[in-house]
C-alpha cells in the first residue's frame, strides 16, 4: 500500500509539473486552480483505475495451474465510484488438491486468499464432494487410521458453489 500511495503522489506531482510547464509555454492566462486540479484529477483517476484493475492484474500473475474460485467486491461510501459498480477487492484461488485413496470421497485443497492491501492468506480445507460439504483443517488435525480427518465442523455448500465445483472438478470427484 505504501508503494501505491507513493506512486499516486508522484503521479500528482508529475501531472502538476507538466501542466505548469505547459501553462508557461501557452499564450494566455491559465486559471490558478488548473495546476492542483489536474494533479488531483490524475490521482483520483489513477486510484479508480487501480481499484478496477487490481483483480485482473493479480490473476494474470498467478501460475497457470491456479484456479480462481471466487471474486468478491466491496462498496464504500468514501470511494463513491464503488457504489455504481463494486470493484473486486478479494479473490479466492484453488492452489492445489490432494486425495487419499483410502478416503476417495474427501479432497484436501489448498486455498489462497488475496485481498487488496492485505497479506496473502493460505488455508487448508477438506471437501466432501459426495455430500457437498467443506471443513477447515487446523495445524494439528487428528486423522483416523484410514486417513479420515476427525472432529471437523462441516459446512454445507450449494451444489453450484464455485469453490466446491473447482475442487471436485480438479480431482474428478463428483457428488
Amino acid at each position: 500500500m505504501a508503494l501505491f500511495l507513493l506512486g499516486t503522489v508522484v503521479l500528482g506531482i508529475a501531472t502538476a509539473s507538466v501542466v505548469l510547464v505547459l501553462s508557461r509555454w501557452l499564450p494566455g492566462v491559465v486559471p490558478r486552480w488548473l495546476i492542483p486540479g489536474s494533479a488531483g484529477a490524475a490521482m483520483l483517476l489513477f486510484t479508480i483505475w487501480a481499484d478496477y484493475t487490481w483483480a485482473d492484474r493479480t490473476i494474470a500473475e498467478l501460475p497457470d495451474d491456479f484456479v480462481v474460485a471466487g471474486r468478491f467486491g466491496d462498496r464504500s461510501w468514501f470511494r463513491p465510484w464503488t457504489l455504481v459498480e463494486p470493484p473486486t477487492s478479494r479473490i479466492r484461488v484453488l492452489a492445489g488438491t490432494r486425495t487419499n485413496p483410502n478416503v476417495p470421497d474427501l479432497v484436501m485443497a489448498e486455498i489462497v486468499l488475496f485481498e487488496r492491501y492485505q497479506d496473502v492468506a493460505q488455508t487448508l480445507q477438506v471437501f466432501d464432494c459426495t455430500a457437498g460439504e467443506r471443513a477447515d483443517l487446523v495445524p494439528d488435525q487428528p486423522f483416523d487410521a484410514a486417513g479420515r480427518p476427525q472432529g471437523l465442523a462441516w459446512v454445507p455448500l450449494s451444489a453450484d458453489d464455485p469453490l466446491l465445483r473447482a475442487v471436485c472438478d480438479a480431482t474428478h470427484v463428483s457428488g
